[in-house]
Parts: C-alpha cells; structure tokens; sequence
C-alpha cells in the first residue's frame, strides 16, 4: 500500500488552518495518511492549535522553525518524511474533498509509472461574488492562458507539463526526487513547483493532471491582495525562466523582442490598443460570467481581467531588474 505524507507549511493564519485540518479529519482514509505541518516562525497562536489537534489525531504532528523561503520549507518537510513513498503538498489555506485520500491512492497505485500529478484548486462553494470572480478570471483562457487548468474542472486524466499543475495541490514519488536528485529551490520568491517539475521532466519522469484531484482554495479578500498575488507569481516566473530549460528561455525572450519591437514602433496606436484590449475584457467577462451563470460576477471578472494581466507582467519585469542591473554594471 503506497504511504503518502501530507506536507504543509503555514505561518499565523489560523482561522485558515482549523478549516484546513477539519477538512483533513472528514476525509476518508485520513487514519492512513502522516501530516506533517511546518511553523514559519514565530507563532504562539498556531502552536497552541496544532497541539490541540495533534493530541486529538496521532497521524498529525508539527514542528517549529525559523522564517525560511518557500522552497526551503517544502524541502525541510521533505527530509523529516523520508518514510513515505508520496508527498502530497497543500496548502493551509485549501479544504480537501471527503475521497480526497482515495482518489490520491488509487492514482498512485493506478499509475505507477507516473510521478508527479495534481489537480485543480476551485474557488470554495461558499464564496463571495469577488471570490467568485477570481476564480471565474483565472479558470479562463483570456485570464490564465495555458495555465487555466490549475483552476477548473476539464478533460480526463492526462499528460501534461508544470503550467497544469500547482504547488497548493501537488503530489510527488519520493523515489522520484531521489533518483533525479531533486529538491525545491530556495531562493525563487515563488513558482518552485514548475522549476521542480521541469527538472523532472528533463529527467524523463512522467507527470499528470487528475480534475478529480481537487481541492477549494481560498482566494484573496482585497483587490490589492489580488493584485500582489499575481506579481509575485509574474516574478516567481521571471526567476524559474532564468535557471530553467534554454528553449523556455528562448520562448520567452523572443516573445519579449516582439513585444519591445511592437512599443517601439506603434505607440503612437496605444489608445488604439488599449481601446481593443478594453473591448476584450468586455467580451470575455460577458462570457466568463455567461458561461458560469452568474450575472452578479461580471463587473469584478471585468476588472479582475486587468488585475491579472498588469500584476504578471509588472511581476515579470521586476524579475528582470537584477540582469538589467548587471548588465550595466
């Protein structure tokens, strides 16, 4: 029977966390899973809730250390779980699905050639009309682009590369890592996983997306929260382009000189251009909210659109400043 370890990192964000655990506990098979959560630092609230559970549940244990990078906290987690054979990552602000561990299992024993797969994280049933709207916006192609599967239900179980899968909702052989003698890096503010998984790849292991294998995630309550979001994922991304595959980076940088040459010579046509950009993010919140049946929604997907849109890209060019940096240094 595969053994698999649910690792989680959190840091004051307790109201999160207890969903997080209540939702844990409901699950079917939760008995046969090991938890292992990481303390980001200092944080007194959170002990005393992790105790509390922890002598509830003998499968859920915590430990406590200092503020470390993402990546590095996933890794410390990693090395105290060496006994199981899949990490399955999440995130303490998600709520699992009841066959959750079932639909877990079975991929793993189903699929024994596969060593990666995750699903989508969805925005909670009981979502407010903003919460609603993000998730509406990042689960379209216009939001998301190739990475609108991380937030919708579609398709069947398939092959796919680390623009379908995410971090919040992502399980992992160990064997796997060890034999590519992989780990996450530690210094990328964000988007650790796609380095991750491109590096497994390049390995010739085998990843999947499972739309069963979901999970409700919460969304972010403020539009500049959103908006932060999305630029730190646009930096993150920045940052994992630059120590990932070459034919990424060529993809990207030849993207960026069209982008240049466009600026260069037609702003004299930017009102033109926003003006249609305008009208696309009309025509694609009328259809995002059509398509979701929830009129209430259009106004926030049709500024949520932008939001997007601006904060990646601004993100991603903040990623940049250290080259340019050197460059004229």
């Amino acid at each position: 029977m595969t053994s698999i370890a649910v690792l989680t990192t959190t840091y004051r964000r307790t109201q999160h966390l207890r969903r997080y655990l209540e939702s844990l506990a409901r699950a079917q098979g939760f008995s046969n899973v090991r938890v292992l959560i990481l303390i980001n630092g200092d944080d007194v609230e959170t002990v005393s809730l992790l105790d509390e559970y922890a002598r509830q549940y003998p499968n859920i244990r915590f430990i406590k250390g200092e503020r470390h990078t993402r990546g590095k906290t996933r890794n410390i987690l990693m090395e105290q779980s060496k006994e199981s054979d899949v990490f399955y990552f999440l995130d303490d602000d998600c709520r699992v699905l009841e066959d959750v561990f079932l639909v877990l299992a079975g991929v793993a024993e189903t699929y024994p050639d596969i060593d990666c797969f995750g699903g989508p994280n969805l925005t909670p049933p009981d979502a407010d009309v903003f919460s609603r709207a993000q998730g509406y916006a990042l689960g379209s192609f216009f939001g998301t682009f190739w990475v609108r599967d991380r937030y919708r239900v579609h398709g069947n179980p398939r092959l796919v590369d680390d623009r379908a899968l995410i971090l919040c909702n992502l399980a992992v052989r160990r064997m796997a890592l060890d034999r590519a003698d992989l780990s996450f890096h530690e210094t990328v503010v964000c988007a650790e996983e796609n380095l991750l998984i491109q590096n497994l790849i390049s390995a010739g292991h085998r990843c999947m997306h499972i739309p069963r294998l979901a999970v409700f995630h919460e969304r972010r309550k403020s539009v500049s929260g959103f908006w932060k979001q999305m630029f730190i994922y646009g930096h993150g991304r920045c940052q994992i382009l630059k120590k990932g595959r070459f034919r990424d980076r060529v993809a990207y940088i030849f993207s960026g000189i069209i982008f240049m040459v466009l600026c260069l010579f037609f702003w004299k046509y930017s009102v033109a251009a926003l003006m249609v950009y305008a009208a696309l993010c009309v025509v694609n919140a009328a259809g995002i909210t059509w398509q979701a049946q929830d009129r209430e929604a259009f106004w926030p997907v049709l500024y949520i659109l932008p939001l997007i849109h601006t904060g990646y890209i601004f993100g991603f060019m903040r990623g940049l400043l250290p080259v340019l940096k050197r460059s004229q240094a």
